[in-house]
């Protein structure tokens, strides 16, 4: 099944229905829908072609198993939390391809230096990442400290758990 947008969504894209490993659904954006945002807590999807733009903290957040974030571009993300990321992700076998991250920012002004990341993995709140592959993505943006910054379950400063290696 796929499921289409076009437009521009006023609020912040939930995805909380997926699909099966034989059959994962696709939320496309058409390379024309754009949003202030998406969040996906579901297995077995694909999420393509949005125009995520000004979103807050993170541009596209998504956790579960086998999941696909492929042909978007994402701006304009600005600091509202702790953290400031284009993509961030969780879960088993995810692949994140031929994105565009830009003009992604640390906006001081309201409060605080964030860390400033493309794309950002941690174990201590989501379960932790693994059989990830990234591939053919473009993060640009003079604010970027890191393209990719992955941490795995043992990483205590950070209080995380669970088991694997990174």
């Amino acid at each position: 099944d796929t499921v289409c947008f076009t437009g521009e969504l006023p609020d912040r894209l939930v995805i909380d229905q997926g699909g099966t490993s034989d059959s994962p659904i696709t939320y496309s954006g058409i390379s024309q829908a754009t949003v202030p945002g998406i969040t996906a807590r579901a297995d077995h999807i694909v999420i393509e072609g949005f125009v995520v733009a000004g979103a807050d903290s993170t541009g596209l957040w998504a956790s579960g198993t086998n999941i696909v974030i492929r042909d978007n571009d994402v701006s304009a993300v600005n600091r509202a939390g702790d953290d400031v990321d284009a993509i961030r992700f969780f879960g088993d076998h995810i692949t994140i391809a031929h994105n565009w991250a830009h003009d992604v920012w640390a906006n001081p002004e309201a409060g605080g230096r964030p860390h400033v990341d493309c794309m950002q993995t941690f174990a201590h709140s989501e379960p932790a990442s693994s059989h990830i592959r990234i591939e053919a993505n473009k993060c640009d943006s003079p604010d970027l400290r890191q393209c990719l910054m992955a941490e795995g379950p043992h990483d205590v400063e950070d209080g995380a758990s669970g088991i694997g290696n990174s």
